[in-house]
């Protein structure tokens, strides 16, 4: 399984795969008591998730044998909000701390190559955020969510690079869920 804080550090939200059916559960610190996910796609893997409390929205990178998907799902619900079709492969999707809006991990424009793209789903459109022939991953943002945190491997080897996040640079709209 994998387990996660939510932004707030006040929850954790953790995987189970039990009975060929892969769960998602969130459980409050502070009282201890859990709560169960209904999840749309029970029977695929969600090896990353993030839990956002303020829209009580779950996003996650979900993987078949032939594609990865970054999906937005309602917390309290099955009904999935924002689902890649493209071939690309997604990973390690981050919320933004204040915003509706995450920081993934992408090949979407360049298959042989990994970018940063922030997903705003309040202005509904995406954001190219790093330009390089690297492999740029892991990111995450800083509290204030003006400052991007990552991976690559741009110098020839991994190392932490941070960038200022822009929110006002140009937006292209989503590509079209289902």
């Amino acid at each position: 399984g994998d387990a996660r804080f939510t932004p707030d550090g006040k929850k954790i939200i953790y995987s189970q795969f039990s009975n060929q059916n892969f769960i998602l559960r969130i459980m409050n610190l502070q009282t201890g008591a859990f709560e169960k996910l209904k999840l749309k796609y029970t029977n695929l893997r969600w090896p990353t998730m993030v839990y956002r409390e303020k829209q009580k929205k779950i996003a996650g990178i979900l993987e078949t044998p032939e594609y990865s998907r970054l999906v937005v799902q309602d917390a309290i619900s099955p009904n999935i909000v924002y689902e890649t079709t493209d071939s690309s492969v997604y990973q390690q999707p981050y919320w933004h701390p204040k915003d509706y809006k995450l920081v993934v991990s992408s090949n979407r424009l360049n298959k042989n190559n990994f970018d940063l793209f922030v997903y705003d789903f309040e202005k509904s459109c995406v954001q190219r955020i790093t330009y390089s022939n690297a492999l740029d991953q892991e990111p995450a943002f800083n509290p204030n969510g003006d400052k991007i945190l990552f991976t690559s491997n741009r110098s020839g080897k991994n190392q932490i690079f941070m960038i200022r996040y822009d929110a006002s640079q140009p937006c292209e709209s989503l590509p079209t869920s289902i």
